[in-house]
């Protein structure tokens, strides 16, 4: 697909025609969820992409940070938000009775239609 997410009014229509088709969309959600995390009191990761495992989503903690990676080829934009979001969940130890919130809060951020809630792993 040859169009940017700048010929969109929000992510949300982008995200309705296409996977993610560059790199550029996804720093554009990730770095909506972490302005949405920094809102909410919470310390946002940092985001790379791929995985330099053979897996979906891998979190890394190190002493002064926490990076995840998350693999956008071939997946959902909902699925790929929901990586972005289990990484501030991750990154903050958020308590599993305030997980859903977080979520939601998070998710709704992004602009997308519905908020799944639920963990995508």
């Amino acid at each position: 697909m040859d169009a940017t997410i700048a010929e969109f009014a929000t992510i949300a229509e982008f995200a309705t025609i296409a996977e993610f088709a560059t790199i550029a969309e996804f720093a554009t959600l990730a770095r909506l969820v972490a302005m949405a995390a920094h809102d909410a009191g919470l310390r946002a990761p940092a985001y790379r992409c791929p995985p330099r495992l053979p897996t979906n989503r891998s979190i890394r903690r190190l002493e002064v940070m926490t990076i995840v990676a998350v693999r956008v080829r071939g997946r959902s934009v909902d699925a790929v938000v929901s990586d972005l979001i289990e990484g501030v969940l991750a990154t903050n130890e958020v308590l599993p009775s305030d997980r859903e919130r977080v979520r939601h809060l998070l998710f709704v951020a992004t602009g997308l239609a519905e908020a799944p809630c639920a963990q995508v792993a």
